[in-house]
């Protein structure tokens, strides 16, 4: 399964775009996307904790108003998710540490859609805190690419997590090939659809250049 990394398809599309994910969408592909929250706490699709980087303005996402969304062009994930297709999967990465609100109003938005929606998190107290909410959720653990093979077998049966996300560094790894969880591999750039195996969920960017 092919996961387009924050909907871009394409160089020049803007990462965490509505034109980015509605082009992976009609391409077939599915897709991953990164959540924050802004003051009231609705959840947009934005990977950083600041906007310096991709708008130049040196403002946090978790300070931001509705005004703001529609200035520099964010999405909510609320948008994302009407996009999606029957056959869509959506992949949507917490960034910030979840309190009781932002859990209540994620889990709301995503109920209708929860069979083509799975979470992921480095922060494992958020999924702690989403199993604890709803335990039919899909949860995905993320590693960071200096996690040895001892610390990731240490969370193979923690019932919070229902899969891993791993750095592509571990993609060829037989020792985790053969631990008996579902995986999925973070994040490649032009990759050939003909050299991966199909066995195996990829996060991919670019993948039409």
């Amino acid at each position: 399964m092919i996961y387009i990394h924050r909907g871009k398809i394409y160089k020049n599309i803007r990462e965490n775009s509505f034109k980015g994910f509605k082009l992976s969408i009609n391409q077939g592909f599915n897709v991953e996307t990164d959540v924050h929250f802004i003051k009231n706490n609705t959840p947009v699709c934005f990977h950083d904790f600041n906007l310096k980087r991709l708008k130049k303005v040196n403002k946090k996402i978790k300070n931001l108003n509705q005004n703001d969304l529609k200035k520099f062009k964010i999405i909510k994930l609320k948008t994302l998710i009407k996009l999606l297709k029957k056959e869509t999967r959506l992949l949507v990465e917490i960034k910030p540490f979840l309190d009781k609100k932002k859990i209540y109003i994620f889990c709301k938005l995503i109920k209708k859609n929860k069979k083509n929606i799975s979470v992921i998190s480095f922060k494992e107290k958020n999924l702690i805190q989403l199993r604890n909410f709803d335990k039919n959720l899909k949860l995905g653990l993320i590693f960071n690419d200096n996690k040895n093979l001892n610390f990731i077998k240490s969370k193979l049966k923690q019932k919070h997590i229902n899969f891993f996300v791993l750095h592509r560094s571990k993609f060829r790894n037989k020792k985790i090939d053969i631990l008996n969880i579902k995986k999925i591999y973070y994040t490649f750039k032009n990759i050939k659809l003909k050299k991966t195996k199909k066995s195996k969920d990829l996060i991919i960017e670019n993948i039409l250049n």
